[in-house]
């Protein structure tokens, strides 16, 4: 089975650390098991993030809170997980893989559970899987996962948080549908970007003073465009066609999500007045595409020390930077830094003030060009 076709199952089962060869052999059919110890533990992450699991595997006798110790497992806490999960809004078919032998697990717990499997029964193994997969196959959620499969991919991974399968699910609805917009929808758009970075940042990519700072979203799409003053590139960090697609996405998002104030480009507004969607379509399929390229090519940007040897900092205005004259021409001094991330003219009156020469140390203090902030300008001298 295709990586992207994973099936995400949330599993219930107290000895799960015990069973690693499990979440091997069912990782190998196409099936990732997240495992928890007890019913609270794993209802509450299911609860918490429905959109991202595909089916629920139980054990027959499992612990109620996370932190419970042996002799405290039983049936009653999986019956009571069965009741909790078919309130849901989305309806799984609930699966059994037990080491109980057959007369720990009493008639009217088969009658409750029709598909118990036998923990260490091969043939048992197999037959879940593929029922656990045939299962996953019936639910819309999964169907749409499947049909934007690259799409999903870096959720599936655990790159992005499992939160945006729901977000991502209800953008293909809109794609699927004809249901009337929602311009609120702008806003998952916006936090999955958010997100996206937030894993761009983990693997050194942007920095982090980028992301976790004020005004995150757009300094970030500037500095994966390689137009970030402050910071000189190495080389080139995402495609081109790529940085432009985040950058006019978030134009769109970042209007349409700040519903406040002044607006440049009205896009609520826009959006209510217009009778078809093709506005906010584009929208969810330029956000598809910047999804689907990162899913195809993040395994080639998993090296830290690689993404972050793209890009340095440049050293900051205000500060104290040591270098010397390199040249002088037509009465301009030409200043470089001792690390040569920094080089700026010095006029004329302040080489003849200073008497400067070529060849000379000095430490300065640097500003940005009021007119172009690329510019670097010497704002005074420290010390000779």
């Amino acid at each position: 089975m295709a990586e992207e076709k994973i099936i995400n199952v949330l599993w219930i089962d107290d000895k799960h650390e015990e069973l690693k060869a499990t979440i091997g052999r069912a990782k190998q059919a196409g099936v990732m098991l997240h495992p928890f110890k007890s019913k609270n533990g794993g209802l509450t992450e299911l609860k918490s993030n429905l959109g991202f699991y595909d089916g629920v595997l139980l054990d027959a006798r499992c612990y109620e809170n996370e932190d419970d110790t042996d002799g405290t497992e039983d049936t009653q806490h999986s019956i009571d997980a069965r009741q909790e999960i078919q309130l849901l809004d989305k309806k799984f078919e609930i699966f059994v893989l037990t080491g109980q032998s057959e007369e720990h697990i009493d008639g009217s717990y088969k009658k409750m559970f029709k598909n118990v499997y036998e923990k260490g029964n091969n043939e048992h193994f197999k037959e879940l899987m593929q029922r656990l997969i045939e299962a996953a196959q019936n639910l819309p959620d999964t169907q749409i996962k499947h049909k934007y499969a690259s799409v999903f991919r870096l959720a599936n991974k655990g790159l992005i948080s499992a939160k945006n399968n729901e977000r991502l699910i209800d953008l293909a609805n809109y794609l699927e549908s004809e249901k009337d917009i929602d311009e609120k929808e702008l806003t998952p758009i916006r936090k999955i970007i958010e997100n996206l970075f937030s894993y761009l940042k983990d693997i050194s990519l942007v920095p982090a003073e980028l992301v976790d700072g004020q005004g995150s979203i757009s300094k970030t799409s500037k500095f994966l465009a390689s137009i970030e003053v402050n910071y000189i590139y190495h080389e080139e960090l995402i495609p081109a066609i790529i940085s432009e697609n985040i950058h006019r996405l978030l134009n769109l998002t970042q209007d349409g999500a700040h519903g406040d104030g002044t607006l440049r480009l009205e896009v609520d507004n826009y959006l209510a007045s217009r009778e078809n969607k093709y506005l906010f379509k584009s929208a969810v399929y330029l956000l598809f595409d910047i999804l689907s390229w990162f899913g195809d090519n993040i395994q080639n940007h998993q090296d830290k020390d690689f993404n972050n040897a793209k890009w340095e900092k440049k050293e900051g205005h205000g500060q104290e930077i040591e270098g010397k004259i390199i040249k002088v021409e037509r009465d301009f001094g030409t200043f470089v830094s001792n690390s040569e991330k920094i080089r700026c003219s010095i006029p004329p009156p302040i080489m003849r003030e200073f008497r400067l020469i070529v060849g000379q140390s000095l430490t300065i203090v640097t500003k940005p060009d009021p007119k172009n902030e690329v510019n670097t300008h010497i704002d005074r001298i420290v010390r000779l």
